[in-house]
């Protein structure tokens, strides 16, 4: 089966990336678009007209953001010989490697680059909804009024900054 990353532009349909294997899971636009993200037996870039195709990582990454100015790729990052998931961030040119937590997958960063929301299991949530510093630092569990966690996946933000979405996962809230 053939996978890949297609741009369909104007009526027209223009294939980057084909291969026989995973080609080209979750591609996202950086900021300017003059990149997209995707990953590729790690995390690699390509320009829209199938050009500069470089793999940035050699980490099996997943979900993938971009901070607003474009400098950083934030990727969830599971290390061939570790079963823990973390969060880590590198620059389009693969230089820069951070680290940012442990235990954590989803990434999703505030439209002003100060916040990274992500989920990660809390208690009884097998999934809830984090937050941290762009930086890693200062990651608290988010939580309703109520006080009790806030189970989610996949969370994104609104595009004016002030609020982040996410799937609610009832079954699993206490």
């Amino acid at each position: 089966r053939n996978h890949g990353i297609l741009i369909y532009r104007r009526g027209k349909t223009r294939v980057l990336t084909r291969d026989a294997e995973n080609s080209g899971a979750g591609p996202v636009w950086s900021p300017s678009g003059r990149l997209i993200a995707f990953t590729r037996e790690g995390i690699s870039v390509i320009r829209p007209d199938g050009s500069g195709l470089r793999r940035v990582t050699n980490t099996s990454g997943g979900t993938l953001d971009w901070s607003p100015d474009g400098r950083r790729i934030i990727f969830d990052d599971l290390p061939l010989t570790s079963r823990t998931f973390f969060i880590s961030s590198t620059r389009p040119d693969g230089r820069g490697l951070q680290r940012l937590t442990t235990n954590g997958s989803s990434p999703s960063v505030s439209p002003d680059g100060r916040w990274i929301v992500f989920q990660r299991a809390y208690r009884r949530c097998f999934r809830a909804l984090w937050i941290m510093r762009s930086a890693g630092s200062r990651a608290r569990v988010l939580r309703y009024p109520s006080g009790r966690p806030i189970c989610g996946v996949e969370p994104d933000w609104q595009p004016a900054g002030n609020a982040a979405l996410s799937k609610e996962l009832p079954e699993l809230i206490g």
